[in-house]
């Protein structure tokens, strides 16, 4: 399955952005994981592109339900971080 450039551009520029933050920020395809549906069903991706927040100190999963944007990727993770402390 093929994503628009949009949505691939704007998350390159989400990576490159926030590389020198505390953040560990992962691409998964599930197409070519060994077992994609574990994987899938482990985190409730009902579709592709997912947009998952893993944090680690507490454990909890959030999920983006946005349009994939920089500024909404950048405004999700101040949200979602302000939250948990």
């Amino acid at each position: 399955v093929k994503y628009s450039k949009e949505i691939c551009l704007d998350w390159q520029e989400f990576v490159e952005s926030n590389h020198l933050h505390d953040l560990s920020i992962l691409a998964i395809n599930c197409d070519d994981s060994d077992n994609p549906h574990e994987l899938a069903s482990k985190y409730n991706v009902e579709g592709y592109p997912t947009v998952i927040l893993h944090i680690a100190k507490s454990d909890n999963i959030y999920h983006f339900n946005e349009k994939i944007t920089v500024s909404k990727l950048n405004n999700f993770i101040k949200y979602t971080c302000d939250k948990e402390h």
